[in-house]
């Protein structure tokens, strides 16, 4: 988004990814008020309202930007550090199942005997269902942190943050959202606990 015009297209990235999530409140831009907004729930991001974006059901901004506390400054955001990418130790990436390896059925020895069953993992269908280890990426990807003032936060989303022209990020104290301000909007994010 750095030196383009906000579009939903851009917005959408900052949205939570499941459409089915709090019945997908967050998973589309929406608008209150004269404000187009975006969330995933960890970090918040307001525009002036944008005619293509009619939605209007959505968490109430106005309320988290009031109970937002004002920084005593603003700091450019850090360089984050990339995320550590490994394979995944529960299907190692191969997109089958880790049971069967897509055969369906597996072996079981019972009694001196050995039987061919459904699989359980895949409920017999030979195929690959899904990894919750990894969400069926094949990798596990593992983001750290940065400190701004007093607050520490997750490079994931500092790398968000960072693709928005002439970002700044106002730190508080505690656990409470920080302020960030860019040249378009403004918005919040939440602060890690470490």
């Amino acid at each position: 988004m750095r030196g383009e015009e906000v579009t939903r297209e851009n917005l959408q990235a900052w949205c939570y990814d499941d459409p089915d999530y709090h019945n997908g409140e967050i998973s589309t831009p929406y608008s209150q008020g004269d404000h187009t907004i975006a969330t995933n729930g960890h970090v918040l991001i307001r525009v002036p309202r944008m005619a293509d974006v009619e939605r209007e059901n959505g968490p109430s901004a106005y309320e988290l930007f009031v109970r937002a506390p004002e920084p005593e400054s603003y700091y450019p955001v850090p360089d984050p550090q990339p995320p550590i990418i490994m394979e995944c130790k529960d299907c190692f990436g191969k997109k089958e199942c880790p049971e069967c390896q897509n055969e369906g059925t597996i072996e079981v020895y019972n009694r001196g005997r050995w039987y061919e069953v459904d699989c359980q993992s895949c409920n017999g269908k030979g195929e690959f269902v899904s990894c919750d280890e990894c969400d069926s990426t094949g990798e596990i990807v593992t983001w750290g942190w940065s400190k701004v003032g007093s607050q520490s936060f997750s490079d994931k989303y500092l790398t968000l943050l960072k693709t928005l022209p002439g970002v700044e990020i106002g730190p508080t104290y505690d656990l409470k959202p920080a302020r960030f301000r860019f040249d378009g909007g403004d918005g919040l994010i939440m602060p890690m606990n470490v």
